[in-house]
Parts: structure tokens; sequence; C-alpha cells
């Protein structure tokens, strides 16, 4: 997403390029945010750290 940042120059297409890659509950967590349209949706780093949050993904495990 960052090499390309003309086809991935907003946020929004950067969080619905994640969301094709959500299974599981990550994918079952993420159905109502998409059905209520949320603005979270069009923040790619509100998204990330939410996302981060809920499933406790740690920092140190990016790498």
């Amino acid at each position: 997403m960052f090499v390309d940042d003309k086809t991935f120059s907003r946020d929004a297409l950067k969080v619905t390029f994640l969301i094709t890659y959500l299974m599981g509950l990550a994918l079952e967590w993420v159905i109502p945010y998409i059905k209520k349209d949320s603005l979270l949706l069009s923040d790619y780093w509100g998204f990330l750290a939410k996302i981060k949050w809920v499933f406790g993904w740690e920092e140190d495990e990016d790498f």
C-alpha cells in the first residue's frame, strides 16, 4: 500500500484493502462497521489502532 500511493491515495482505500484479507473473527468483527458505513472505515490509522486493540496485537509483533 505504501509503495503505490496513487492506488492507495485515500485512507478508505487502504482500509478496504486490509478488510479483503480479514477472515474468521476479524471479518465478523468488521461487518457491523461496514453495515453502518462507519467513519472508522475512512481512517486508516484509527482502523489499525482499533483492530489491534480489539484483538490484542502488540506493537512488537509487527515484525
